[in-house]
This record gives C-alpha cells, sequence and structure tokens, in this order.
C-alpha cells in the first residue's frame, strides 16, 4: 500500500513539475519548445507561445504554430489545449480585421467548451469572445445574448477572474441602443474588476471604451482624463494593439473641444502603430476619424479621400457597423461641403445599413434580453436569501429556540412577497420599455428618414434658387409630398397611442374613414362586412397599429396598380384568431415572378410582428385576394 500511494504522489509530483517547468517569455517559451516532449504541456506552452507572436503582430508565425497546436491537441484527446489553439487563431483573425474567420473560429470554440463541459471560467471566456466578435460583426441581438450569458456565469459562480470583456460588449450595445447611463454602469463595473485584478491590459480597454462612452454623453473633458489613463495602462505592459483605438478616441474628445493640433497627432500616433502592428480594421477607423478632422478644417477633397479608404476597409472586413458611421460621415460631410445630392444618396445608404443593423425587432429582443437578465439576477438573490433563511431556520430548529424560528418564518414569507412584487414590478417595467422603444423605433422609422430628406431637399432648392427655376419644380413637389407623408404617418401614429382608440370598432371605423374617399376617387365600389363577434375586441396598440397599417397598404396598392372596379373587405373572429380578408377584381399578378417591393415586405413584416400570418393570392386577370390571420384573445 505505502509503495503505491509513493508511486501516485511520485506520478502527480512529476506531473506538476512538468507542468512548473512550462516558461512564460517568448524566448524562453521557444528554447522549451525546441526540446519538450511532444505532450499536453507541449500543446499548453505552444499555445502560449504563438499568443505572444499575436500579441507582436506576427500574425502568420503565429497561425502556424496554433494551426501545429491543435492537431496535436485533437491526436492527444487534448480539448483544453484545442480549445487553447483556436483561441489564438480566433484573436489572430479578429485583430487582422478577418472578422467572418473569427466569428466561424469563436463559435466552434463555444461549441467545443459546452460539448465536453470545460471548466466555468473557459466557458465564460468562450461566450465573451463570441459576443465580441458578434457586436463587431453588427449582429448586436446575438452580442446582447451571449454577453448577458457570460456575465451571468461570472457572476453567480463567483468565478476569480473575468476573462474577455462581457460588460464591455455589452455596454457598445446599450450605447448604440441610446442607454448611455446604462453603458457607462457596465463600463465602470469592468474597470472595477479589472483593477482588482491588476490585469492593465483588460484596464486599458475598460478605461478606452469609459472615456469613449464618456465622450458620446457630451462630456469630452471628462472622457479624456480616462482616456490618457487608459494609454498609461497600455504603454505600461507595451499593449500595442488597444494604443490605436485609444488615439482613436482621444481625437474625437480633442476635436469636440477645439484643439485641432492634438487632434491631428494623436491620429498620426494611432496610424504609425496601426501600420506597425498590421491592425487593419484600427486603419480603417483612423482614417474616417481623419476624414471628420479634414472636414473639420474644410478640406473637403482630403475629407473625402480618407472617409473613402476607410469604408473600402470596412466593405472588405464585413463591418456593418463602421459602414454606417461613415456613410453618414460622408452625408454630414457633402452638406457641409455644399453638395446636397450627394449628401442625399449617401444619406439613404446609411440608412438601409443603420436600418439592417438595428431593426426594431431586434430592439425589442434586446430589450427583452436584458430585462430577463436583471430579473434572473433578483431571483437568484433571492434564492441566496432564502437558502440562507432554510440554514438559519435549520440551526434555531436545532437549539429550539421556536420564537426565533416564527421570526425567521415570517422574514421568509416577506422575502417571498418582495420577490413577487420585485418580479411584478419588473414585468411592468419591461413591458413599459417595450412599448417606449415601439413608439421610439416607430418615430424613427416613419418620420427620421423623411424629415432628414426634407432638409436635404430644402438645401438643395436654395441652392438652385436663381439659377435654375426648372429644376426647383420637382425638387419643391418632393418637399410636400414627403411632407403629407410625415403629416400621415404622424396621424397614424398618434391614432394608435390614444388608448380612446382601443377597441376593434375604432379600427374598423379608421379603416372606412380612410377606405372610402380613396376608392371613390378611383370610381371603386366599396362593400365593408363585420362580423357581430368583432365589437367587443379590445386589441393592443401593436396589433390595432398593425392591422390597421396591413389594410391601409393593401388599399393603397389596390389604388395604385390592381385597375379594379371593385374591392371588398371582410373581418370575422372565429378560434380566438381575427381574420381579414380584402378582395379585389382587378387585373391581378403572377406571385411566383413579380419582384416584391417595400410595401409586400411591410405588410409581411407587420404580420410577423403580431404572430400572425400575411397570405397573398392572385393571378394575371383573376383578381388579388389578401388575408390575414393574427390571434386575438
Amino acid at each position: 500500500m505505502k509503495k503505491i500511494l509513493l508511486y501516485c504522489f511520485l506520478v502527480a509530483f512529476y506531473s506538476l513539475h512538468l507542468f512548473a517547468q512550462i516558461p512564460q517569455s517568448a524566448d524562453s517559451l521557444a528554447s522549451y519548445l525546441k526540446s519538450a516532449p511532444k505532450d499536453t504541456n507541449y500543446v499548453k506552452a505552444l499555445n502560449d507561445y504563438s499568443w505572444l507572436l499575436v500579441e507582436q503582430g506576427k500574425y502568420n508565425l503565429a497561425d502556424s504554430l496554433a494551426t501545429q497546436s491543435q492537431h496535436l491537441a485533437i491526436k492527444l484527446h487534448f480539448k483544453a489545449g484545442e480549445y487553447g489553439s483556436l483561441n489564438t487563431l480566433g484573436r489572430s483573425a479578429y485583430i487582422q480585421g478577418m472578422y467572418p474567420k473569427a466569428l466561424k473560429i469563436y463559435e466552434k470554440n463555444l461549441q467545443i467548451a459546452q460539448k465536453y463541459q470545460l471548466p466555468l471560467s473557459t466557458l465564460q471566456n468562450a461566450l465573451a469572445n463570441f459576443a465580441m466578435i458578434n457586436q463587431l460583426s453588427g449582429n448586436n441581438e446575438k452580442a446582447l445574448e451571449f454577453s448577458l450569458k457570460s456575465i451571468k456565469i461570472y457572476e453567480n459562480n463567483h468565478l476569480p477572474k473575468l476573462s474577455g470583456s462581457p460588460y464591455d460588449v455589452a455596454a457598445s450595445v446599450f450605447a448604440l441602443q441610446g442607454k448611455i447611463d446604462l453603458a457607462i454602469e457596465y463600463l465602470k463595473k469592468t474597470l472595477e474588476i479589472k483593477t482588482r485584478d491588476q490585469n492593465y491590459r483588460g484596464m486599458a480597454i475598460s478605461a478606452n471604451r469609459l472615456g469613449n462612452t464618456i465622450n458620446q454623453k457630451g462630456d469630452p473633458k471628462k472622457g479624456l482624463v480616462y482616456l490618457k489613463q487608459a494609454e498609461q495602462y497600455a504603454e505600461k505592459v507595451g499593449y500595442m494593439q488597444v494604443l490605436p483605438d485609444i488615439l482613436i478616441n482621444q481625437s474625437n474628445a480633442y476635436r469636440a473641444i477645439n484643439q485641432p493640433a492634438e487632434d491631428i497627432k494623436a491620429l498620426k500616433k494611432a496610424e504609425q502603430i496601426s501600420k506597425k502592428i498590421h491592425t487593419t480594421h484600427q486603419l480603417g477607423a483612423i482614417y474616417g476619424n481623419m476624414g471628420q478632422y479634414y472636414q473639420h478644417q474644410k478640406q473637403f477633397g482630403l475629407s473625402e479621400e480618407y472617409l473613402r479608404k476607410a469604408l473600402k476597409i470596412f466593405e472588405d472586413i464585413g463591418s456593418l457597423e463602421y459602414q454606417g458611421y461613415l456613410y453618414q460621415a460622408l452625408t454630414e460631410m457633402f452638406v457641409d461641403k455644399g453638395d446636397f445630392k450627394s449628401a442625399f444618396l449617401n444619406q439613404k445608404v446609411a440608412k438601409q445599413v443603420n436600418d439592417s443593423l438595428l431593426s426594431e425587432k431586434q430592439l425589442a429582443n434586446m430589450n427583452e434580453l436584458n430585462a430577463r437578465f436583471e430579473s434572473e439576477k433578483k431571483e437568484q438573490q433571492i434564492k441566496l436569501l432564502q437558502q440562507d433563511a432554510q440554514i438559519k431556520e435549520q440551526q434555531l430548529a436545532q437549539n429550539k429556540f421556536w420564537l426565533a424560528g416564527g421570526v425567521l418564518v415570517l422574514l421568509l414569507a416577506s422575502a417571498i412577497t418582495a420577490w413577487l412584487l420585485n418580479r411584478a414590478r419588473l414585468q411592468r417595467l419591461q413591458e413599459t420599455l417595450a412599448l417606449r422603444n415601439h413608439i421610439a423605433a416607430d418615430f424613427h422609422d416613419e418620420l427620421g428618414a423623411t424629415l432628414s430628406s426634407i432638409a436635404i431637399y430644402s438645401e438643395i432648392a436654395t441652392h438652385e434658387n436663381g439659377s435654375n427655376s426648372q429644376k426647383i419644380q420637382p425638387i419643391l413637389k418632393m418637399i410636400a409630398e414627403s411632407s403629407r407623408s410625415t403629416v400621415t404617418a404622424m396621424n397614424d401614429m398618434v391614432w394608435s397611442i390614444k388608448p380612446d382608440n382601443d377597441t376593434m370598432t375604432t379600427v374598423v371605423q379608421r379603416m372606412k374613414d380612410f377606405a372610402i374617399p380613396l376608392l371613390e376617387n378611383q370610381s371603386i365600389t366599396f362593400e365593408f362586412i363585420t362580423n357581430p363577434s368583432i365589437e367587443s375586441l379590445i386589441p393592443d396598440m401593436t396589433q390595432r397599429k398593425n392591422i390597421y397599417l396591413i389594410f391601409k397598404e393593401a388599399l393603397n396598392n389596390t389604388a395604385k396598380y390592381a385597375e379594379a372596379t371593385h374591392v371588398s373587405v371582410h373581418i370575422s373572429y372565429l378560434n380566438k384568431q381575427l381574420q381579414m380578408l380584402i378582395r379585389d377584381n382587378g387585373k391581378g399578378f403572377d406571385t411566383e415572378t413579380v419582384k416584391q417591393g417595400n410595401g409586400l415586405k411591410n405588410m409581411q413584416k407587420r404580420a410577423q410582428e403580431i404572430k400572425g400570418h400575411l397570405s397573398i393570392v392572385s393571378a394575371p386577370l383573376a383578381g388579388t385576394e389578401i388575408k390575414l390571420m393574427c390571434p386575438l384573445p
């Protein structure tokens, strides 16, 4: 028995000794790898070495060694080693701006961590990395989902160290949504964690992001304090990769407080570092900021040149977020220059990119994710309280302190009551937040682009006035049409928000008020049939808005394109389903070959938003039938 114990001790000692022999510096790692046996410690050392090479900007060599490490780890069935090699490959791809490649690598690493039940610290890191690359790729909904999962694992399991930057990713998404105070709260949390751990690299990243977010809030002097701290942290540990980002954000702060000499100095230093370490995405951001710097200096030729160079980089990378910023920057530059036609064209593209980046549905989903995360945090705290109460109750029961036990029961009941009240409060907050976001998104989508277009049309008209009167008339016509469209959209939104209009009867009346003058003007006869069962229905704001707007879009299409002489509308209610049937006897169309415009797409999108189903049946010379089915309890 003693021999067996001695043998086990020696094996354990030998294993620990081997692990302890893995060096830390790049030179000593390179020397160690020349003679070390090809075992799991070799894989760990090779991963450490390739990671350091990435930090030094030697990406090709790092990728080659990390790939060797991956193959050896697979051969040894060493999943933690395989994870480490992929982590290096993912970081290398991300730093070089190869986001699609990094996304695939980080997704595979997350699958490995989950499938093989690697330690919770590894899973937390995998979730953080996957969140980060999704945010950079423009998928903010996924970024928020996985960053909150990473934070949950870190907080609930009291992990000793935070890996990656999940708080920072969540903060970036919150800032994009306009929730600047919430973003600052998350960034202060991560800076506090990394300062406690004396993680200077992490401190540099978090102080940089915090300073930049405070800049966005409109306090560049305070933001600059954090940005200078971030620069000091990065230089203290030679963290070159983050320095260009810090300097870019410093230039924004200097521009805001009108210090152009410091502004361009920071950008030139950032450009020099970025070229040295070959960080493509940072170089794109630097060129974008240079474009804005030269715009402020009224050097429009240089401004456009740098903005176009930046745009080319981010189109190649596939970063939608930065493309949206750059098209908006081009719009502002052309307005400043007086080239309103180019401004209008770039603004249209900017809106398309930004709409795809953060749709109304994504906003709602992200708000739900955050509300659910906060709710689960509260529930976790209450569970801990309940567990503590149970332990105390057992102790008191053992000592037969029945009076104290009774008090404990009351406390527990109070905690449960507080939990129930807290859940109800969170639910009400979530509903209120969702409603506010719906209204804000509607005003942004329906009115923002139209009002911006009116402003640009007006600038063009002012510019052309007196030089070419023939060009002014169509511009004025566009202004009038856009204005009418804005007023109509405003009326529809106000109507959908007012609580006086919360019955299906008022929805039907508004449908008739819209349809009768529209169709009579086209000499189209109109038949409107409603089942009495719908009179008692009370749809919520989202339902009545979308039901009405689907009806309105369908009638507009009929009046414009169908060449119909008769339209019938039938609305009924059966088995908790509202059915709206719109038929016309017009020329119809081939549903297989017709190109779906924004109108038909919007109708489908609105039906999905109320969990409904929209079908369109049509054929040449056979009229059109549009049928909406949606649940309405």
